[in-house]
């Protein structure tokens, strides 16, 4: 299934959530004429559009990424047919067929293309600029992801990432961690307060032996195990331990958990140049992307914008209403490049991160 849909037997996705609404509420489900994404449901409500995005649908691990249609066997196997889906979309050909209702009560949008809402991850892709195989956008909010944008898709997919297609001419590629900023937070609210200056220094600084080694688990881990079930572990935790020191575990943490991805993530697209890291994590730490390069072993810039996400929206609308016309770039900060001094240590973190992995999550 992984295979054929790009997305793993997880309840990131609908099929299982499908199953559970079948379980716990059957009435609920046996009434259930349309299963709609948010936009959808707007939109219908609104204007009486009636269309998904082909990213969508990838998007709720339903969509056979190599055919680009809905993959009949799973939908079989959930007891769900097409009918109660709405037609794919792709996003060069928007919808201009709305009901004459919405006419009627806002003619000056009688003509107006309306384009299917599309998941934040492919939004965010375009926001930052991350619009071709050679860059690779990372976010770092609440969650977290790296992701790159590839045409057709991949012939076979590692298995840690997940492939959604985002057109019949592209997909975009990548994994997501559960526990970035709500790491951060927890950090704040319960072991380490520190101040966001002390914070910024601890990141900067030199890696230091003896500092705790932390799987940053809160919630369950997405790439590259999918341990649903996996909580964040702590050890090698001393009484010279502090706040200071919990931090910088943490953060290396999670930097090794991106580094994880994208390895697999370069097997798909070997050709990456750049990574563009945005989201909240990034301004409010200035100095996080330090651990995340030097375990990723890559460069890494910060694009000085806030709302990607909705900028990438608009300027994926533009791209097919101004065919051939260049988007504007955003703004970037320098480099954060990776010390070639600090491979060892991280090297050996991430052999130490992959030993207790195994012993406490993978089984």
């Amino acid at each position: 299934m992984h295979q054929r849909t790009g997305t793993r037997l997880h309840t990131s996705y609908h099929p299982p959530r499908m199953l559970w609404l079948q379980d716990e509420f059957p009435e609920v489900f046996a009434k259930t004429a349309k299963f709609l994404s948010l936009g959808e449901y707007v939109y219908a409500k609104l204007a009486g559009v009636s269309g998904a995005a082909t990213s969508t649908m990838a998007w709720a691990g339903i969509l056979n990424r190599h055919t680009c249609e809905l993959d009949d066997e799973l939908l079989e196997a959930v007891g769900v047919d097409r009918s109660r889906f709405a037609p794919l979309i792709d996003p060069d050909e928007p919808i201009t067929d709305v009901s004459a209702e919405a006419i009627r009560r806002w003619p000056a949008l009688d003509g107006a293309a309306w384009f299917p809402a599309v998941p934040d991850g492919l939004a965010s892709n375009i926001g930052v600029g991350a619009d071709d195989p050679s860059i690779a956008a990372m976010s770092a909010a609440t969650s977290g992801a790296i992701r790159v944008i590839v045409d057709g898709t991949p012939e076979v997919l590692p298995t840690g990432l997940w492939a959604y297609r985002v057109s019949r001419s592209q997909s975009i590629v990548g994994g997501a961690l559960n526990d970035v900023g709500r790491v951060t937070l927890w950090l704040q609210s319960t072991l380490a307060p520190l101040s966001y200056e002390e914070i910024d220094e601890v990141l900067r600084a030199e890696p230091v032996e003896g500092t705790p080694l932390v799987l940053p688990f809160l919630t369950g881990e997405r790439a590259t195990g999918w341990a649903g079930d996996a909580r964040a572990v702590l050890t090698g935790v001393s009484s010279a331990s502090g706040p200071r020191e919990l931090w910088r575990g943490a953060v290396e943490g999670i930097a090794v958990s991106y580094a994880r991805v994208f390895e697999q993530l370069r097997e798909v697209s070997p050709d990456i140049a750049r990574v563009i890291a945005s989201g909240g994590v990034t301004g409010a730490y200035p100095g996080f992307m330090n651990p995340v390069a030097q375990a990723l072993g890559f460069p890494v810039q910060v694009v000085d914008v806030k709302r990607v996400t909705m900028r990438g929206t608009a300027a994926l609308a533009l791209s097919a209403l101004q065919s051939g016309h260049p988007l504007a770039r955003i703004p970037q900060t320098d480099l954060t490049t990776p010390d070639a001094g600090q491979r060892p240590y991280y090297d050996e973190l991430r052999a130490r991160f992959e030993r207790v992995y195994d012993s406490v999550i993978a089984d």
